[in-house]
Order: structure tokens, then sequence, then C-alpha cells
């Protein structure tokens, strides 16, 4: 017999149980799943081309974003597949998200809420990325670096930008109308906005040009890219064919001297050369001796002790050439008592190589757009 109890318990029981079922085909305790990042959501699905509606793209990691550079709510981005005949539907995109592509060459076209409009071409190798920066803009900038040969920063330095005509400034007074900017230290610049029209880059402070690069470049709409190289004089590095003797060169210095030409005076006197730099003996122990900004001339390399030198015959630094020099050190019992001042320096031997391939490095301005 069961008890009235049990029996309630039973039917409360069986109640919860439908109760449980119904909720669950009605979905209402599935577990959530977490959402998946909508751009890779895309890239996992079947996309359509954007050159063609009816074909798929088959590789969906060859994509392309296209960013504006000064962004504006405005600013409206377009898509068209570069083709032979110059055919080719246009679509509109989001700026700044990644949209499938076909592999190619593509023209990615920014508009501006005014109506400027700026294009730029990419080519998008299968499987590949590529992200393409343009500037809806009326006028025309120009943003680069300047870049020292031997890969030190340039330092702060004004960049003009001179229209048809118009050469670097030699005083204030000719400077006053003239667009530029000022390179950071590491050598980045930015113009301000400039007309659309012929444009040189010049370099350097007023009455003094580093560098004019020339010819005139037409500038369109938008911002171009530039490196301009700047040639501050050429590399000398020399190096010891031994180590420094313990304390036998204790105080002496390397000069590198540069013949002064005077009349009357001839190379083998002491005072036919000008010291142009020095570095301490003791800091060959570390590695090689360098100057990196030797100009064009004739140079003798002159080793200076408390009371001797030693001097290597005079040698030529050529335009674009960076040199290599083996020193051979005097043995020690070469010392002498106290030289005169004007009494010839005794000889080091020095061999001369050239240093590296100085025909890489060409002079001026390198357009990267």
């Amino acid at each position: 017999m069961i008890s009235p109890r049990a029996l309630v318990f039973g039917v409360l029981f069986i109640v919860a149980g439908f109760i449980w079922q119904l909720a669950q085909s009605s979905g209402g305790a599935q577990p959530v799943e977490s959402p998946q990042d909508p751009t890779e959501a895309q890239f996992a699905t079947s996309s359509v081309d954007l050159a063609s509606d009816a074909r798929l793209v088959q590789s969906v990691s060859t994509r392309l974003k296209v960013i504006s550079l000064e962004p504006d709510d405005g600013d409206r981005v377009f898509l068209r597949e570069a083709l032979p005949d110059g055919v080719a539907e246009e679509r509109e995109v989001e700026a700044g998200l990644w949209v499938l592509i076909q592999p190619g060459a593509w023209i990615a076209a920014l508009e501006s809420a005014e109506g400027v409009r700026n294009e730029k071409t990419v080519f998008v190798p299968e499987g590949e990325s590529a992200v393409v920066e343009i500037l809806a803009s009326k006028f025309a900038q120009v943003q680069g670096r300047l870049v020292e040969r031997h890969g030190g920063p340039s330092g702060s330095l004004d960049v003009w930008f001179l229209p048809e005509g118009l050469e670097h400034p030699e005083t204030q007074l000719d400077s006053a109308s003239l667009p530029r900017t000022r390179c950071t230290f590491e050598g980045g610049f930015r113009s301000p906005y400039l007309e659309p029209g012929n444009w040189r880059i010049s370099v350097g402070p007023v009455g003094m040009a580093l560098g004019e690069y020339g010819p005139p470049r037409v500038l369109d709409a938008g911002r171009h890219e530039v490196e301009i190289h700047i040639e501050r004089g050429l590399r000398l590095e020399f190096v010891l064919d031994r180590l420094l003797p313990e304390g036998g060169f204790a105080g002496m210095r390397f000069e590198l001297q540069r013949r002064v030409r005077r009349p009357s005076v001839v190379e083998s006197e002491e005072r036919a050369w000008r010291k142009v730099s020095a570095i301490p003996a003791r800091r060959l122990r570390s590695g090689p001796g360098i100057w990196p900004a030797v100009r064009v001339g004739r140079y003798r390399l002159l080793l200076r002790g408390r009371t001797q030198r030693w001097a290597s015959p005079g040698f030529e630094v050529q335009e674009n050439e960076d040199l290599r020099m083996s020193v051979t050190l005097p043995e020690q019992s070469l010392l002498t008592p106290a030289m005169k001042r004007d009494e010839l320096s005794l000889p080091l031997k020095v061999d001369i190589l050239p240093y590296s391939a100085a025909e890489a490095w060409k002079e001026g301005l390198v357009w990267l757009d």
C-alpha cells in the first residue's frame, strides 16, 4: 500500500522531469559558445570574390586592407582589379578591414567627404596580405627619412621643398616663402601640404645646401614616400697587425692628418700636414679605429707618443671609396730619445685596401612610391 506522502513525491518528480525535457527540446538550456572573431569567421567561409560574383575565393589567405592616413567619418574606400584591358567592376569596402581578394594587381581608391579621390595600385601574390595607405587630400605631401652613408643618425636638419625655378635659400629673407620642415634626429620628416605640381627637395641650413635633389618631380595629390641619401664623407678604418704591448704605448694616440696645400711646402715636411682627429691607442685593444666621415683628399696616419712619432706615407682618399688600413706597429727597440718638433717622423708601415663595395651607395633621392 503506497502512502499518500510517497504518492505526492512521485507525482512531483514526474512533473519536474517533464518540465526539464520540455526545456531541453526548446533549446533553453543549451551551452553558449564563445563568439568567434568576425574576421576569422569570414575567412573560414566561402566569400564571393570582388572581381566576379560567379567565382568563389579559392585562396582564403590572400587579402587586402586599405587604411586612410588621416581617417575621417566621410571617407569611402573602393577596390577594383587592375585587369589588362582596364575594365573592372569597382566595389566599395570598409576602410581598415581585411578583404578577401583574388591574387594579382588591385587598384585601391580613397574618397573624402569633399569628393577628393586618390588611388594606389598594389600587387598581392597568392597567399599574401597587403596594406595600402592612402591620403585623401587635394594637396600633396611628402614623408620620408634622411639616410647617412654609414647608418648613423642624420641629426636634426632642415628639409626644403623648392618650386620650379627656385634654389636653396641663401638668406633668411629668401627662406621666408619656401615650404620646409625639420627632420627628427633619426632623420624622419613629413612635409607641409604642397600644391600638386613640380617640386625639388633640398637639405641643409640657410646658405649651405648639403644636397639638392632633382630634376623636379611632379607630385600628384596624396602622400609620397622618399629616402634622401646624404654623403658626408667616406669611411676610413684601421686595424693593428698585433696587439699593443702592455704599457708599451700608454698615453700614445693615432692622428689622421690631412695634406695642407701651401706654397713652397713639400709633403716630406712636418708642417705640410694638419691634424683632422685623433684616437687614443688604448682604444685599439677592443676593436678597429674608425673615422666615419672623411672628405676626399690626401692623408697620412701618425702615431704620436710622448717624445716620438711615426708617420705613414701619404695616401689618397678617393670619391665614393671607403678604405681599411692595416698598421704594423714599430718595435719598442726602435724608441729613440726625444725628437725635435721639426724633425721628420719615423716611418710607420701601413697597408691600404678598399673596405667595401662603395658603388652600392648612391647619393641622392629615392622615391619609394
